[in-house]
């Protein structure tokens, strides 16, 4: 039957389980412990160990921030490459009041496809750098 037991001052009602649900729920805790162990033998950097007074201690091991604010501004570099194209049409749309396919065929006619990215230049370069501080000063 089902079980009635009060928290909080409400009576809440505990249905039973079918024999099914519970079998299931325990194949898949046993999927996620054999993923856990997948994962950690895979990437033992990324999990955390104890060391040789047993504490626990974060694996991860911290890059320069050099190496940090690289990639933060690559990042941005490519976030602003791909994105670029996207937003060119945006503004196409906007000032001429037209559809994507007239302003696609509208930005190759008047400049290839490189003009798509006509006008990047200013944005790539206030990207970079912010995003190279932002992915540095994260950890911090």
């Amino acid at each position: 039957g089902a079980a009635r037991s009060s928290a909080g001052g409400r009576a809440r009602t505990r249905l039973p389980r079918s024999a099914s649900e519970s079998l299931l729920e325990v194949n898949l805790l046993g999927a996620d412990r054999r993923l856990l162990r997948i994962i950690s033998a895979e990437c033992p950097k990324t999990m955390n160990s104890p060391d040789s007074n047993g504490n626990r201690k974060k694996a991860l091991k911290m890059d320069s921030p050099f190496k940090q604010l690289v990639a933060g501004g690559f990042g941005g570099a490519c976030l602003q490459l791909v994105g670029h194209p996207f937003d060119t049409i945006k503004v196409k749309q906007q000032l001429h009041h037209c559809s994507v396919p007239v302003a696609l065929r509208n930005t190759v006619q008047a400049g290839g496809i490189a003009g798509f990215w006509r006008g990047v230049t200013v944005p790539l370069f206030m990207s970079v750098p912010t995003f190279g501080v932002v992915f540095c000063s994260h950890d911090l």
